[in-house]
């Protein structure tokens, strides 16, 4: 197998501004050089002392909107809205804010005139309209970047998915015999135990000293995703299984070797890639059965489908990791070892997002 092409060493941190968890923070540092979020340039973040020394140590970095990035998302915001029969009743709710500097010109006058009241630089609209924008805007901002996506929340990881490609899922999202299904491929990685407690300064030592060996872990990763969309043979899909484990094996030992000098121990946490697979697909790789319910593959990593995409529209041909969507969770993914897989009902999740 191929990995000669570098996964991104960045990710865009997607829905808030503020980091809700430190936590999560220092343990995607573990894995990514750079964590990058969409930060009005008028505002200024009310970030946690450990938060701030990662920025200043240039760990966590603000998106510098473009024209580009708000032009494209306005597009894409307005025809989605001007086009669906319904939006997705989980962007009903309470009211939410918007922040001018995050919105292009053309678009702010229809989002004033549907406004409940404007303070200062703040819009404030029905969550419907500001989640769904926002949903374009990252979109966008990964898209232009070549920046995959990354979440705490198996909501917005989930939700992801459907703005991802479009809205175009089957209208029985969770149909049993579609041609093509959103996925995600599950990976255990290893981190510093207790890394939520760890002092940040701590965090970005173990960074420095094992710089090439989660290069090696991201590509790993990388590469595996790519190759999977479109497998067909089926001793193919298990080679390139096999040997993604065990290179997956390898990048993690090696973490562990360069970084044991700050991270006594290591423990399982779990990264979850969005990827379109179609059912051929799925079953080479063993999941026969239902395809939204978890198939643990070599006992090691974890494959299980969001929705099921439209009839014709087949999204795997010009989809790109890069761009990908991740769901990174600190704990609760693996018991004995690495044997049992626990991972949040994405596919529900999505279903109630839609329809319910």
């Amino acid at each position: 197998m191929n990995y000669s092409s570098t996964l991104n060493s960045s990710i865009l941190y997607y829905p808030s501004i503020e980091f809700p968890d430190d936590g999560f923070v220092k343990s995607s540092l573990c894995i990514w050089d750079t964590i990058y979020r969409i930060v009005p340039e008028s505002y200024s973040p009310n970030d946690s002392d450990e938060i701030v020394i990662a920025v200043q140590e240039g760990a966590i970095k603000n998106i510098k909107l473009t024209e580009n990035d708000l032009s494209m998302a306005s597009d894409r915001f307005m025809d989605f809205i001007t086009s669906s029969l319904f939006l997705p009743t989980g962007l009903e709710g309470y009211d939410s804010y918007l922040h001018k500097g995050k919105v292009d010109p053309s678009l702010y006058p229809f989002l004033r005139e549907l406004s409940k009241q404007v303070t200062g630089d703040w819009i404030t609209l029905s969550d419907q309209m500001v989640q769904g924008y926002m949903f374009f805007l990252a979109n966008s901002i990964s898209k232009n970047r070549n920046i995959p996506k990354i979440s705490d929340n198996p909501d917005i990881f989930s939700i992801m998915a459907y703005f991802e490609n479009d809205g175009q899922f089957n209208e029985r999202v969770l149909r049993g015999n579609a041609d093509e299904y959103y996925s995600t491929v599950i990976v255990p990685t290893l981190i510093p135990a207790g890394v939520e407690r760890v002092d940040i300064d701590k965090v970005l030592k173990f960074r420095e000293n094992t710089m090439s060996e989660r290069a090696e872990f991201r590509n790993t990763v990388s590469g595996f995703t790519n190759e999977l969309k479109n497998i067909k043979d089926r001793d193919y899909a298990q080679d390139i299984t096999n040997n993604f484990i065990q290179q997956l094996e390898s990048s993690k030992q090696s973490i562990f070797e360069k970084g044991k000098s700050f991270a006594q121990k290591l423990i399982p946490s779990f990264l979850a890639v969005g990827l379109p697979t179609a059912i051929s697909t799925l079953a080479l790789l063993g999941v026969n059965s239902e395809p939204y319910s978890a198939e643990v593959i070599r006992n090691t990593i974890c494959i299980s489908s969001v929705a099921a995409l439209a009839d014709g529209y087949n999204k795997s041909k010009t989809w790109e990791s890069e761009t990908a969507s991740y769901y990174f969770g600190l704990k609760g993914m693996f018991e004995d070892g690495y044997g049992r897989f626990k991972m949040p009902k994405l596919e529900r999740i999505n279903k109630e997002f839609i329809n319910d």
